[in-house]
């Protein structure tokens, strides 16, 4: 099964004036204080999908287990069960809540950079961002926001825009893809700590440690 890079970005489905990142000491220091606050975070989401051609609003919401620097579980219970783990360069797809399998890309790197790119998003790390992204910060009366334009000529092929915002974690993100579509992810942080306990491990590195899935 084939599944192309800005499948992978939908199906997740993330002011002041303008200020260049590397130009606004405060903005850096804000995010560096991010950064390094909370390894893991979990929690829920509401998520608002607009598909280009079509006059409404698809609407969704599940719960979520982020680690930083190992990976993400992201599950949608509502309207149906969708779950699906980045980890460790691999992505895997929950077939129900006690099975996975691979997603089969055409290579290796693929499935590495969606997972880096997942990662990245969901934890606004700027390092990995300006691989592949212009970085705008801008800092507001609540927080922050970021925003990323594509300096990847792979990247642009799925996105045009992404819009992150938050304070003490991320709190929305924002997809303007390059089919036309939009999504909107508000997430509620329920857990913040070190490490997640064993079931969530267990869901984020399923893929890395093959417990639940299939190649």
């Amino acid at each position: 099964m084939r599944l192309r890079f800005s499948v992978i970005i939908c199906a997740i489905g993330f002011f002041v004036s303008d200020l260049a990142l590397a130009n606004d000491s405060r903005f850096e220091n804000i995010t560096s204080k991010i950064l390094t606050q909370y390894n893991y975070i979990e929690g829920k989401f509401e998520q608002e999908r607009t598909l280009q051609g079509i006059n409404r609003v698809i609407r969704s919401n599940g719960r979520f287990s982020i680690w930083r620097d190992n990976g993400i579980y992201w599950e949608t219970s509502k309207p149906l069960f969708q779950a699906t783990s980045f980890s460790k360069g691999s992505v895997y797809y929950w077939t129900d809540e006690s099975n996975c399998e691979s997603v089969k890309n055409d290579s290796y790197q693929i499935s590495e950079k969606i997972s880096q790119l997942m990662l990245a998003f969901f934890t606004a790390d700027l390092k990995q961002l300006e691989s592949d992204f212009e970085v705008i910060g801008k800092n507001t009366n609540k927080g922050w926001t970021i925003i990323l334009d594509p300096s990847n000529m792979y990247v642009s092929k799925a996105v045009n825009r992404v819009t992150i915002s938050g304070a003490e974690h991320v709190e929305k993100i924002s997809l303007e893809l390059a089919t036309g579509d939009h999504t909107n992810i508000w997430l509620q942080v329920t857990t913040k700590g070190d490490k997640p306990d064993a079931e969530n491990q267990n869901r984020i590195l399923a893929a890395y440690l093959n417990e639940y899935c299939a190649e």
